[in-house]
């Protein structure tokens, strides 16, 4: 799965107003998913876009909620139920898959841009 920024986040990184974002939504230009929106919507609509600003993206990691499932046993006995570790290894694995893709696109448009020059 993409990392998720929040609106405000997004327009500090891509130095927009907020109010730019938002009218790019309610457009159908930009595409969000829960209120946040995927850098590669960002990347999509502002190619020139520079992801170096590496304060916005550790502090989105910093608030992002993390997913844990307790079962009653595993508090007791601090083992994890092997259908929650199962679970979890198939969001990662899709994770995995989506975000090779995405390294793949980049990876060929960087290519492209480099034996135009």
């Amino acid at each position: 799965m993409a990392q998720l920024l929040t609106i405000s986040n997004s327009a500090s990184l891509v130095g927009v107003p907020r109010r730019t974002l938002q009218k790019q939504i309610r457009n159908g230009e930009l595409v969000t998913f829960g209120g946040k929106i995927p850098i590669s919507e960002l990347l999509r609509i502002y190619p020139k876009m520079r992801l170096e600003n590496k304060v916005i993206l550790a502090k989105e990691e910093l608030v992002k909620p993390k997913e844990v499932i307790h079962t009653p046993k595993e508090k007791i006995t601090g083992q994890t139920n092997p259908t929650i570790l199962a679970n979890r290894l198939a969001i990662l694995k899709k994770e995995l898959v989506a975000t090779q893709s995405e390294l793949k696109k980049y990876t060929n448009l960087t290519s492209e841009y480099l034996t135009k020059k």
